[in-house]
């Protein structure tokens, strides 16, 4: 099992507000086991909420296409580059948990 996590940090990247607490940071948790991925976006904590819509999603170093990737346990719109061996999603933005899973 390969795990890694990163919380990142987002502010609006002009101007001081992040001195009064206007930031987002969320964890993001990335399991591989057994050919299977797991994303897991925690929800966002801090009063900061970005203006974009969506949130491009590249899954890198899969050598074969998942026969299923799902969103919130909803079967997911993805592609799937084999030659690259990358999966690529467009995930809605939200502040609450969102989960994908890949299967082989």
């Amino acid at each position: 099992m390969r795990v890694l996590v990163s919380t990142p940090y987002e502010d609006a990247g002009d101007g001081f507000g992040y001195q009064s607490g206007e930031y987002a940071r969320r964890t993001v948790i990335c399991e591989v086991l057994n050919g299977s991925i797991a994303v897991r976006f925690g929800a966002r904590k801090g009063s900061f909420a970005p203006k974009r819509k969506s949130v491009h999603l590249e899954l890198r170093g899969v050598n074969t296409d998942p026969g299923n990737v799902s969103m919130n346990g909803e079967e997911a719109n993805r592609d799937y580059d084999g030659a690259d061996g990358r999966i690529t999603l467009q995930l809605a933005e939200s502040p609450g948990e969102t989960m994908i899973a890949a299967r082989a």
